[in-house]
């Protein structure tokens, strides 16, 4: 299991893939960087979207516990955001 390290936001500076939902983070929006160490270490982009949809996840206490609970034991993997809101019929803006 990766050892979590900081969150930041950011402005984005080049291109990047949202990790929350697989879609494209272009050059000058806001996106927030989690950083894991586990043989090495990585940066994962969240963007504004994805941030709104957690954010809205974690306002509901049910919710919160059920993605709390959602990705263990195995880890979380890229998109699982999307498919839990899914699941769960989560609306936040138009969701991928």
């Amino acid at each position: 299991m990766p050892d979590f390290l900081k969150t930041k936001f950011v402005n984005v500076r080049k291109e990047h893939t949202c990790f929350g939902c697989g879609e494209k983070i272009v050059r000058g929006s806001i996106a927030r960087v989690d950083t894991f160490v586990e043989d090495g270490i990585y940066d994962l982009y969240h963007c504004e979207r994805c941030i709104k949809l957690e954010k809205e996840i974690k306002k509901d206490d049910k919710l919160s516990k059920l993605w709390d609970n959602y990705f263990y034991p195995d880890g979380v993997d890229q998109n699982d955001l999307i498919e839990f809101a899914r699941d769960y019929n989560i609306k936040v803006e138009e969701l991928s």
